[in-house]
């Protein structure tokens, strides 16, 4: 993915640290897939250099939009100017 972004001019910076359970979607039902708690958190250092800034979360693929709402959730925490999304396939 980072590759990708950057071939396109796109900067990428990890700004989140997954502390989900680390099980894949594909191997949960949906039920499981609906319902998780929140996975992820803004890396400490990121916080403040996020405010007022505009971010495009990418994510490979989108199957229940929940990666995208928890990634979006954490986010905005940190009162960012703008937040889009992107997934590569759906």
């Amino acid at each position: 993915m980072e590759l990708l972004l950057e071939s396109a001019g796109i900067l990428f910076i990890k700004v989140l640290e997954n502390i989900g359970d680390e099980e894949k979607q594909a191997k949960k039902n949906k039920q499981d897939r609906l319902t998780p708690p929140q996975p992820f958190i803004v890396d400490g250092e990121m916080k403040q250099k996020l405010k007022r800034k505009k971010i495009i979360l990418v994510d490979d693929l989108y199957t229940t939009g929940r990666t995208m709402f928890h990634a979006y959730d954490a986010i905005k925490t940190c009162q960012p100017k703008d937040i889009q999304t992107f997934s590569l396939f759906r």
